[in-house]
């Protein structure tokens, strides 16, 4: 008893401590704060977001639109804003669900079986992972798994409107992230700087986003895979994602590419420094081709720049502004050639 009654007066200065450094930190609520050990106090957003009501992703027989997609497409957010504006069915897997990139034709040949209502594929992909997703050789069905559920599980409840400030659940913080994003609080950033798997880029705006330390783009570290592509890298990719196109359509069913901007793509014109000196531009490669896809690299180029948190701050995907814009930008492409 009196080991035990040692032991907690040991501790509680300390429960205290991280208990303080947590409450002025804030809970974590960004993918890009927590990889780059760095606080919501100063990177998380603070204007108000729309609310979007989320559906659930209903695994019916008579699915309109099935989904391909990364963590873009696995809260369901765009999705539901589409699906509100067409009037679709939507039914979304993941790119981890089918299991390799090289069994996309197969799974998309797969469930044209399971789900004969299906009219329309959307494949989407985050840009930099767009060489990653379509380069290879499509394989043969015996060398891929079948698809058996999807994973994507969205809870039947509004996005976030307000960013929490407390965690009644998690009241004190990983203590090795806490003191690293405590010690990253009076960093200065004259030239773009690494942080953890982030990284920190002054801009010549600081109107872009509404959190604390809003004169910075915080990026991915993988949105950097780009300077390593070569140009036949990215022609090989365009041209596989047109034979998958083409074998889809002749099938009967509508396909739809739709390639999310990395971050830092949509506020490179802001930056006070280049990250790329001929970056490679998806977009340009596929408009040259036949394939059905959304350009949302022009609508986020547009729409970020008026719009506070159009990706949110700390995050690498998109605000609940952004999200609807996606959302109806793919539900305009669920329409006959002469109604778009």
């Amino acid at each position: 008893m009196p080991f035990i009654k040692m032991f907690a007066a040991a501790s509680l200065p300390l429960l205290l401590f991280f208990f303080s450094i947590s409450f002025y930190l804030q809970p974590i609520q960004g993918d890009l704060t927590r990889v780059a050990n760095l606080s919501e106090k100063s990177w998380g957003w603070n204007k108000p977001q729309p609310a979007i009501s989320v559906h659930g992703n209903e695994d019916s027989p008579d699915a309109h639109v099935i989904v391909i997609g990364d963590s873009f497409s696995d809260k369901n957010i765009w999705q539901t804003v589409s699906q509100t504006v067409s009037g679709e069915r939507f039914l979304t897997f993941t790119w981890h669900d089918i299991g390799k990139a090289e069994c996309l034709q197969s799974t998309l040949f797969t469930l044209m079986a399971r789900y004969p209502s299906v009219r329309y594929f959307v494949v989407e992909s985050v840009e930099r992972a767009f060489v990653g997703n379509f380069y290879g050789d499509q394989q043969d069905p015996q060398h891929c798994k079948a698809v058996v559920r999807s994973s994507v599980k969205p809870r039947n409840e509004p996005t976030l409107a307000t960013r929490p400030r407390f965690d009644v659940d998690k009241p004190i913080l990983d203590p090795v992230y806490a003191v690293k994003a405590l010690m990253a609080e009076g960093a200065s950033y004259a030239t773009t700087a690494a942080s953890g798997d982030g990284y920190i880029a002054p801009l010549d705006r600081s109107d872009l986003f509404s959190n604390r330390r809003s004169d910075f783009l915080l990026f991915f570290h993988e949105d950097l895979n780009k300077k390593n592509w070569t140009g036949e890298q990215l022609e090989r990719s365009v041209r596989s994602v047109s034979q998958i196109s083409e074998s889809v359509n002749k099938r009967g069913v509508k396909f739809i590419l739709a390639v999310v901007p990395d971050k830092s793509t949509v506020y490179s014109k802001y930056l006070k420094e280049p990250l790329f000196d001929t970056p490679k531009d998806v977009w340009r490669a596929l408009a040259s081709t036949s394939i059905r896809s959304v350009d949302l690299k022009t609508l986020f180029l547009r729409e970020a720049q008026a719009r506070v948190d159009f990706y949110l701050p700390n995050d690498t995907h998109l605000g609940a502004e952004g999200f609807t814009a996606m959302g109806q930008a793919i539900a305009s492409q669920l329409k006959p050639e002469a109604e778009r």
